[in-house]
């Protein structure tokens, strides 16, 4: 009879030791890591040779280059590559011009600076905005009135015509670009120039809002 029950216990503590399905003293197999996945770029390259600018963008990069004739091509290097053409400005074919670009919340603009011979101040200041596939240049300085000189250098009109987003569009509006120009009313000429750029539709300023791209 004790004999009896002593087998049965220790039946009992072998089959302790043994429960959960694992051998004594092997390790438990690990879970198998989950590897980050990187999802595929949304950008592809672009021929970027003579780039007359390139600038970063959402989600690509944008690229100003030559294209036939006299015209350039603005790209945008995603995978479906957007390109939008247009000429530079006029006075590019005879002075020297700087480009620059920025991505703004209504899209791409270009500033395009027309060396000037005598100053760092430039001679122009033109600016370019998307128009559906078309890329449209505007003179910021036309009709903004006499050219300010102090102790002989130039340094450009008092006010000019500024970019500003209008519920989606660029507009312009005439500012002042010179200290103490706000206590002079910008030209009448100039102002008559103010508006949307790609489409006919009128704007409220008061309903717009100014899009800093750092114009001299």
């Amino acid at each position: 009879m004790h004999r009896a029950v002593a087998f049965v216990a220790l039946a009992f503590v072998v089959g302790c030791g043994t429960s959960g399905g694992g051998s004594p003293g092997m390790p438990e197999a690990e879970a198998p890591q989950e590897l980050d996945v990187v999802p595929p770029s949304p950008c592809g390259d672009v021929d970027s040779a003579g780039a007359l600018a390139t600038f970063s963008g959402s989600p690509c990069a944008w690229t100003l280059r030559p294209g036939t004739d006299a015209s350039v091509e603005l790209v945008h290097s995603t995978k479906t590559q957007t390109q939008i053409t247009g000429e530079m400005p006029s006075p590019c074919e005879m002075l020297p011009c700087s480009v620059r670009g920025v991505e703004t919340p209504v899209g791409p603009v270009l500033i395009v600076e027309i060396g000037g011979a005598e100053s760092e101040v430039p001679a122009g200041v033109w600016l370019g905005v998307a128009a559906g596939e078309q890329l449209r240049f505007v003179d910021l300085w036309e009709d903004a009135g006499d050219v300010v000189v102090d102790n002989g250098i130039s340094l450009g009109p008092a006010h000019q015509l500024a970019p500003f987003d209008c519920e989606g569009s660029v507009a312009l509006f005439a500012e002042a670009r010179l200290p103490g120009a706000t206590a002079v009313p910008a030209p009448v000429s100039l102002q008559k120039r103010e508006g949307a750029i790609a489409s006919e539709a009128g704007v409220t300023r008061a309903r717009c809002e100014p899009l800093s791209v750092g114009l001299p």
